[in-house]
């Protein structure tokens, strides 16, 4: 065999590799994890932690007894980001005791580590970090406990308390909303994106996305917020449609958008201005993307009646990249972050 031959040989085999599935497509160096808020048949609310492993189809629990885990985000130098809301047992707020969201640093094989932020009477819905280390949170109305509260920002390694700063006036149409509507639906900030600062050049730059919506599931708009330094620009709707739910997007220049109740995932152009289809999926609550373009979404939103048998909600982890879609068991999954390891 020449080395023209060798050459053409080498080319089919990594060609038969790729189509026969012997190569793991699309994983990537990215660590993708997930935060399981968890309800038991005593309305306990509880939760985990886990690893997803897409060559098993599955994900391996990290870490468990966390208290009701929702968002959860990338940490600098490793590690990860939860959001844990403080509610106690029995399903009820304890006597003199205030809810909270507390923000948690974890190691990537399931260590607590300290408590960085405490959210008072907030429950946290999403969450994103931006360039600088500044952790952003969603919020929304948890059942009887928790009023609304906008958004919030800390940073969780300069011991600094949490501020407020897209309060729920900023957002005064979706209050209105919540007037205007038959079988209203508490308005809430689900997710939450920031346009990091590369490639060099990129429009918005710096900017935060977030979905927010209120009455019923029709009614979700995306928007942009400036923030620059101790800045923060008044939300603006961005006009590509709506409703979107959820958003995302990575380093590498990608944005996408879900709609939750059409099953429909768009990619955002990064001007902001035009759309393109990028797939169909089933309920896609939260979505992550990873800094080659890969697309890890949870479907399903948690629903905190009935419950079931289990005491889990059904739903799944995808996994969605140029080779096609890959599901991967994850009952109960929230939140979803997708690290570089």
């Amino acid at each position: 065999m020449d080395f023209g031959q060798f050459v053409r040989w080498s080319m089919g085999c990594v060609l038969l590799l790729l189509l026969s599935g012997g190569v793991s497509w699309g994983q990537g160096s990215a660590s993708v994890h997930v935060s399981i808020p968890e309800v038991d048949l005593n309305l306990r609310f509880s939760g985990s932690l886990a690893k997803a492993n897409f060559e098993l189809q599955g994900v391996v629990p990290i870490a468990s007894s966390l208290s009701f885990p929702t968002a959860i985000a990338c940490a600098p130098g490793g590690g990860l980001y939860v959001a844990e809301f403080a509610l106690h047992s029995g399903g009820d707020v304890e006597p003199n005791d205030v809810p909270e969201t507390r923000i948690v640093r974890y190691a990537t094989d399931g260590n607590r580590g300290d408590i960085v932020a405490r959210v008072p009477t907030a429950f946290v819905i999403g969450m994103t970090i931006n360039d600088a280390g500044e952790l952003f949170m969603g919020t929304g109305v948890f059942p009887g406990k928790t009023e609304f509260t906008g958004i919030w920002r800390v940073n969780p390694t300069g011991n600094s308390e949490a501020t407020q700063i897209v309060k729920p006036s900023d957002l005064q149409e979706l209050l209105d909303l919540l007037e205007s509507v038959i079988n209203p639906r508490d308005p809430e900030v689900r997710q939450l994106a920031f346009i990091p600062n590369t490639p060099s050049g990129r429009p918005f730059a710096g900017h935060l996305l977030f979905t927010a919506g209120a009455g019923t599931q029709k009614n979700w708009y995306l928007y942009r917020s400036s923030v620059l330094g101790s800045s923060v620009g008044k939300p603006e709707k961005v006009d590509v449609g709506f409703p979107w739910h959820a958003v995302a997007s990575g380093s590498g220049g990608d944005i996408f958008l879900g709609n939750y109740l059409e099953g429909e995932i768009i990619r955002l152009s990064q001007d902001l201005q035009g759309t393109e289809p990028f797939a169909e999926l089933v309920q896609p609550f939260q979505l992550a993307v990873d800094a080659g373009g890969t697309l890890y979404v949870t479907t399903q939103e948690f629903d905190f009646t009935p419950l079931p048998t289990s005491g889990k909600k059904p739903a799944t982890l995808w996994r969605l990249d140029r080779f096609g879609r890959l599901p991967v068991g994850a009952a109960g999954a929230w939140g979803v972050a997708a690290c570089q390891s």
